[in-house]
């Protein structure tokens, strides 16, 4: 499941960035960048859920040993592909970012303290660090244990009492 939600995140950066939603058209890309994000998270969900299925049974610990795996591979994987979209193909990005979310503030005549917090979380999560792509890879990874742990106790089968 893993790999198809990456696929289909590859296959999204892509269209995302010929639309130039990533590049000069950041108004629509603050928003579009969020569809992996909620393709990944909805696959968690559909695996376990599958698991059950296809198994007729479900324990809370398989469902979160599956999300778990999901979460690591694709968190892993993610981390990787936006790594090489940001120094490869879109180099461009964190600065064209930063300047859009820059006057977006001024348009808001947000105060000083506000951009300075703004310019610092951007940075953090965007800039290319090492550090952005630790939190990248950390942030990707902790909400799918959450999601699968919450999946598992949605999704796991009822032990019955036998006489």
């Amino acid at each position: 499941m893993a790999f198809i939600v990456l696929l289909i995140t590859i296959i999204w950066i892509a269209f995302e960035h010929s639309m130039g939603w990533n590049t000069v058209r950041h108004d629509t890309g603050e928003y579009a960048r969020m569809l992996p994000a909620f393709v990944y998270w909805a696959s968690i969900f559909i695996l376990i859920k599958n698991i059950r299925r296809e198994q007729g049974t479900l324990t809370f610990a398989q469902g979160r040993k599956a999300g778990i795996l999901t979460a690591l591979i694709y968190s892993l994987g993610f981390t990787v592909i936006i790594i090489f979209y940001q120094q490869f193909i879109n180099p461009e990005f964190y600065p064209t970012l930063k300047a859009f979310t820059l006057a977006k503030l001024h348009a808001h005549n947000a105060t000083q303290a506000q951009i300075d917090s703004e310019m610092k979380e951007l940075q953090m999560s965007f800039s290319g660090s090492a550090v952005s792509y630790v939190m990248l890879f950390a942030f990707s990874f902790v909400w799918g244990v959450l999601l699968s742990a919450i999946a598992s106790a949605i999704y796991k089968t009822k032990k019955t009492v036998s006489s």
